[in-house]
Parts: structure tokens; sequence; C-alpha cells
């Protein structure tokens, strides 16, 4: 193998002239069997075949309108020794930050 690799490399060197021409002629063949037999590519986030994605498709065929991509902010109380709900500063703190992730934008609800 290694004989193999140093001949070519050996003609490489000795003709970059028509080694440049092979690998654009080649550049070429892919880019017009491409646009001749590809397809038209997609940016899309569905993987068939997934359990996420079948998950996904149950919730938007049900008219789910928290089917998509969604996110879980954890709160705790500041005082370690207080919780939630004995404490009622806790509670206005967790109202507080619920009102302010509802007032982002594209945040379907909030929960506790």
């Amino acid at each position: 193998m290694s004989s193999l690799l140093h001949n070519l490399g050996r003609f490489a060197a000795r003709h970059p002239w028509r080694v440049v021409g092979v690998w654009l002629t080649l550049a070429v063949v892919v880019v017009v069997a491409s646009a001749s037999f590809g397809r038209e590519l997609d940016d899309s986030f569905a993987v068939p075949g997934l359990d996420s994605q079948e998950a996904v498709d149950l919730l938007s065929s049900a008219g789910s309108d928290r089917a998509g991509l969604t996110a879980r902010v954890v709160a705790t109380p500041v005082d370690a020794n207080a919780n939630f709900i004995d404490s009622s500063g806790e509670r206005d703190a967790l109202s507080g930050l619920q009102a302010t992730l509802r007032a982002l934008p594209n945040v379907v609800g909030t929960s506790d």
C-alpha cells in the first residue's frame, strides 16, 4: 500500500496540472450529477422513525398547541429553609418569575 501511495504522490508531484485537471473534471461531474439526479434539500427537524418524532406527530395530529420544542425552568426558593407552599414571600417571587416567563415570546404557558 505504501508503494502505491508513493507512486501516486510522485505522479502528482511530476504532473501537477494533470492532477488539477482531473480534480476539476471530477468536481464538475459531481456537480452536474447532483443537479441532474439529486433531490432538493429541505431544512427540517423531522427525523422519521424516532420515538420523539412519533410523539411530536401524535401531539400535532391531536391539535396540541404544545407540540414541538419545549423547555423546563426549575426554580428553588432563595431561602434554603423556606418552600413555595408555606412561605408567601417565596410564592410571590415564584409568581413574578412565572409572569416574566409568560411575557417572553413564543411561551405557551407556565405551571407550578
